[in-house]
């Protein structure tokens, strides 16, 4: 890939520098040293002439446009975190500890997006000796609700006016506000 590869010659100074001269107003969102934020709209700008800052636009006008809701659907915190930590349980059991392994045998460019993957770091610090299973367990189980509750906020602050609901009435609501009959 050809911004790829000039992203390794020029650095990331360079293309944060390149991305402030034609989108400063997404430049401004993105934090110099997050090089898939900045080679994403590099790549957007190249593959379409237009910017990030663009394309959200856009996407503002046709939400106000359509005929939509935004549902959030709510669980309880403690189940919620009971999920997390037991579904992190299974991917262990499933083979999460193999496929890191595999993974880092690789020796794939540590720019990779999958080295952000939540429990890699830890993995990978159990397979070097560095922690023990329980740590990598703890660790990835409190990485995992840390994302949850990073997740919570983002939807909290969306702008669409978000309609919060129950598992059990989501449906009812989709087809109330569409008027078909139950």
């Amino acid at each position: 890939h050809k911004i790829n590869k000039n992203h390794e010659e020029k650095g990331n100074k360079f293309f944060y520098n390149k991305l402030q001269s034609f989108d400063p107003y997404f430049s401004k969102k993105v934090n110099p040293n997050d090089t898939q934020r900045i080679l994403r709209a590099i790549e957007v700008k190249v593959s379409t002439g237009k910017t990030l800052s663009y394309w959200h636009k856009q996407k503002k006008k046709k939400n106000k446009d359509s005929n939509h809701i935004f549902l959030v659907i709510r669980k309880d915190r403690k189940s919620l975190y009971n999920l997390i930590d037991e579904r992190f349980i299974k991917m262990i059991e499933r083979g999460a500890i193999e496929e890191v392994k595999l993974f880092l045998e690789k020796k794939i460019d540590l720019n990779h997006p999958l080295y952000k993957a939540i429990g890699l770091k830890h993995i990978k610090n159990y397979l070097e000796g560095k922690i023990k299973m329980d740590k990598l367990i703890i660790n990835s189980q409190q990485d995992s609700r840390n994302y949850a509750k990073r997740q919570i906020t983002w939807f909290k602050n969306q702008p669409n006016n978000p309609i919060y609901v129950e598992e059990n009435e989501a449906k009812e609501i989709i087809l109330k506000k569409f008027n078909k009959p139950t």
